[in-house]
């Protein structure tokens, strides 16, 4: 086969794959997460929430982010309850993912 011929075809299937791996549904779930986290910290400044979060008690510190979901915009209320839908669903489907690839291979070993 010709070299160039060759590398051309291979440079297809590379692209291919690729694009397959990039559009994936895992990858997917990964970009909107990035995106609307993105989104989240161009409206919050974290530095800001670190520094008047109370440091030593815990039930201060959980009273200190409610007061702080509730006493904010409603756009940053979306966006942190959409970003945390996106991770919950992404981490559900990755652990079902690992259950199921592990139950596979313990049917394949019996």
């Amino acid at each position: 086969m010709d070299k160039n011929l060759q590398s051309s075809i291979m440079r297809r299937v590379w692209a291919l794959f690729v694009l397959r791996r990039a559009t994936s549904m895992a990858a997917l779930r990964i970009y909107l997460f990035a995106f609307l986290l993105w989104q989240t910290m161009l409206r919050v400044s974290l530095g800001h929430v670190w520094a008047n979060m109370p440091k030593n008690y815990a039930g201060e510190i959980a009273s200190f982010f409610e007061r702080a979901f509730f006493n904010t915009e409603t756009a940053v209320q979306a966006l942190v309850l959409a970003t945390g839908t996106v991770a919950l669903w992404a981490t559900a489907k990755m652990i079902k993912s690992i259950v199921r690839n592990t139950a596979r291979q313990t049917l394949v070993r019996a």
